[in-house]
């Protein structure tokens, strides 16, 4: 089932063997590492057998220690996305904590095909160290067929004192919930994925590292949650800071949006001071194209363009807002044919025959799952913003 290194030459103090692994549970094990270079805690690599099939299922590991550790604490490694026979899957880790101690290595690396996988009352700790404690990405850097990782929920458990809490690249579903962020310079870096939730958390000194020195990036680089090209729901979280008057705590980020394509819900955050909550990129732009503004997921729009609208192409459900503001010049909407559209245009103007918005104007749309004509949905006006 598993290899117990007992030579003079190793890379993890345990490895599993070949073929599907399934009922494992392992627990009570204290490793000491020495601070030994390049040596790492457990590795679970996928490996197939004739007809392919490996990786570790329906297994639990708990009352794990790692210390002194100067390779990578876990490392969860499945096969290629392309395969879908060599999956890590149905794991629980509970009860685990691991201290890296070299910026080449993480507390937790998952890559390759992982799912239904949790995380319980779990610590991956870095001892101030750059890169991420917890790294969910890639099984190699040229992948196009994202990470493998997805459905993986971490509750209850603690990342600190590192630059990065944990990256996030290329994954779907991920959930932090009632979990402690401390002494971070980036809490949660989030690349290329989607549905990915950060509920009920507490973040404290995780932006620059708050008041607490010293911080690995420059000041107002830090931030509790960054997200690039992806989709993530932020809701219910607490941040606060060692010493909020310190100036070190002053202008870093609750959450950085970095570029154009991202969809962030943002919902119910507290914080100790109000200059904890800055966030910038929740906002995301468009352009009018051939009549239409395609926004995707996105709710607060600024269109940087003029032109006549006659179509919102949308992926909100019903019942669902949408927030557009001309901020390119002025944007006439055209309305649908309430009741037999079969020219493309799905807007409803409440009985105009058209709205201009001037440049700085804005109105709000709600999306209705009606079926008229060819259209499947519509965007009716709600409110206009003078």
């Amino acid at each position: 089932m598993f290899t117990v290194w007992q030579g003079s030459t190793y890379d993890y103090m345990i490895k599993m063997d070949v073929g599907v692994l399934n009922g494992i549970e392992l627990s009570k094990i204290h490793f000491n590492l020495n601070h030994t270079p390049n040596i790492g805690g457990i590795y679970l690599k996928a490996n197939g057998v004739s007809n392919n099939d490996g990786g570790v299922w329906c297994s639990t590991f708990k009352d794990i220690k790692m210390g002194n550790l100067k390779g990578n604490g876990i490392f969860l490694e499945g096969g290629d996305v392309t395969t879908y026979k060599l999956p890590n899957q149905f794991l629980i880790f509970e009860n685990v904590r691991i201290t890296r101690e070299d910026d080449n290595y993480n507390s937790l690396k998952m890559t390759g095909e992982q799912g239904q996988i949790t995380f319980l009352n779990c610590t991956f700790d870095g001892t101030t160290n750059r890169g991420p404690n917890v790294y969910i990405g890639k099984l190699n850097p040229n992948d196009v067929g994202g990470s493998g990782n997805a459905v993986i929920s971490f509750i209850n458990s603690t990342v600190q004192d590192s630059e990065y809490g944990a990256l996030i690249d290329s994954s779907q579903n991920i959930t932090f919930d009632n979990c402690w962020f401390e002494r971070l310079d980036n809490g949660l870096e989030i690349r290329n994925s989607n549905g990915i939730n950060i509920f009920n958390n507490r973040f404290v000194d995780a932006a620059g590292h708050g008041s607490i020195s010293p911080s690995l990036v420059l000041p107002g680089q830090g931030r509790c949650i960054s997200s690039e090209n992806s989709f993530v729901n932020i809701n219910n979280n607490f941040v606060s800071v060692t010493d909020p008057s310190s100036q070190n705590a002053q202008n870093e980020f609750f959450i950085l949006g970095i570029g154009n394509n991202n969809v962030l819900n943002v919902n119910n955050n507290s914080f100790q001071d109000p200059r904890q909550s800055a966030t910038f990129g929740i906002m995301q732009t468009t352009l009018i194209s051939s009549n239409k503004i395609n926004i995707g997921s996105k709710k607060l729009v600024f269109v940087n363009s003029s032109g006549t609208v006659n179509r919102i192409d949308s992926t909100v459900n019903a019942g669902e807002t949408l927030f557009i503001r001309a901020n390119g010049g002025n944007i006439t909407f055209l309305p649908m044919n309430p009741t037999n559209e079969t020219t493309g245009k799905n807007i409803f103007l409440n009985g105009r025959s058209s709205l201009v918005l001037t440049n700085g104007q804005a109105a709000t749309f709600i999306k209705i799952d009606n079926v008229v004509g060819n259209e499947k949905a519509s965007y009716q006006l709600v409110s206009i913003s003078n």
